[in-house]
């Protein structure tokens, strides 16, 4: 009962923290890509802007039912899902912009077909458990994606407004949170992932707060590849 007890006191510690970064993140983003010359819907600021709000409603979600004491029904656990919908779809946007922006024809398409399957298994999965196991995979996918582009940036030296080195690893911490958040939710462990979850997020502030600005000139020294070229047309700089 002890340890049941700390472990709900730490995912509630831990989702209010996420709650506060992410607000402060979130905002500091906007006003980052509000003061670009050239605004894109598919610039990084806005996309993680968008994304790290839409967590923190579904963070504010999570602690509810723990702080009044109710038990959430079918209904509400789908909504949620709705919601970490949303903190994907724009992601996996701005990836479509950097990686596959000669085939933007497919876009909206890809986007349609993420959507309408993540609206399905949300809206239509029997039981949590199911939900999460169609869910959790594309989380996981969308995660190694964008491992692999700031890998790229940090290796090049672009998005100078970000510590690429770092949100890499705050994706580790993510992805490890996706992933223990099945295995462990029936143990007295089931706080892991939301304490990954937080590190994450801390991580994140970090990673906005400190920037490698002092890469940029070294970057403009080196010839661009494509990948820098469509990183570019994704998030001007």
């Amino acid at each position: 009962m002890i340890i049941m007890q700390v472990g709900t006191e730490l995912v509630v510690f831990s989702n209010v923290a996420i709650i506060v970064i992410s607000l402060i993140v979130g905002l500091y983003l906007i006003r980052l890509w509000h003061s670009q010359a050239n605004r894109l819907i598919t610039d990084l600021p806005l996309v993680f802007a968008i994304s790290v709000m839409s967590n923190a409603i579904n963070m504010v979600m999570i602690i509810l039912p723990l702080i009044a004491e109710f038990t959430p029904p079918m209904e509400y656990f789908r909504l949620r899902t709705m919601v970490i919908g949303a903190t994907v779809v724009p992601i996996i946007g701005a990836m479509l912009q950097i990686w596959l922006s000669s085939k933007k024809k497919y876009h909206n398409r890809i986007l349609l077909l993420f959507g309408a399957y993540w609206s399905s298994v949300a809206l239509l999965g029997p039981t949590q458990e199911i939900i999460m196991m169609l869910c959790i995979p594309l989380l996981l996918a969308s995660g190694v994606v964008i491992v692999a582009t700031f890998i790229i940036t940090w290796k090049t030296g672009r998005l100078t407004e970000v510590r690429s080195d770092l949100m890499i690893i705050s994706t580790v911490f993510s992805m490890g949170s996706q992933v223990f958040r099945v295995s462990l939710a029936s143990t007295p462990l089931f706080y892991i992932p939301d304490v990954f979850l937080m590190i994450s997020f801390i991580i994140i502030g970090f990673g906005f707060a400190i920037p490698h600005r002092n890469r940029k000139k070294e970057s403009e020294r080196e010839p661009k590849s494509r990948v820098q070229q469509d990183i570019d047309v994704a998030v001007p700089v």
